[in-house]
């Protein structure tokens, strides 16, 4: 038992099946916490949205995918949102309001009014 209500949880590439048993281990070892996946750049496109299903099918939420192509890819983002509603975090991606600036224009994350207010500053 723990006293923490989120994990996020570090993964590396490695096969599907691997991938997902450990989301069901966590799951199982912290029933009711929030988790947050982090692959640091590490998965494609294709992994990133099988993994993202399989979650789904299996009935196992999380908050976000923090980063899981390479960071000057923007265009990864916006193949893996178009596939998925769970949210995407971009970490390593921005830097600067011209990153952020590409990740908005190429429709890659979800928008906020905030956001919007911010660059139009």
């Amino acid at each position: 038992r723990s006293d923490f209500g989120s994990y996020k949880i570090k993964l590396n590439r490695e096969e599907l099946d691997e991938l997902i048993a450990k989301m069901e281990l966590a799951r199982e070892l912290v029933p009711g916490a929030q988790l947050r996946v982090d692959p640091n750049q590490s998965w494609d496109v294709r992994l990133s949205i099988s993994f993202l299903q399989a979650l789904e099918k299996r009935g196992i939420e999380i908050d976000y995918l923090e980063q899981p192509c390479d960071r000057a890819d923007f265009s990864a983002f916006k193949k893996i949102r178009d596939e998925s509603s769970t949210a995407l975090m971009a970490d390593e991606s921005c830097f600067s309001f011209e990153d952020l600036s590409k990740l908005i224009e190429t429709d890659a994350l979800d928008q906020s009014d905030r956001i919007q207010q911010l660059l139009a500053q």
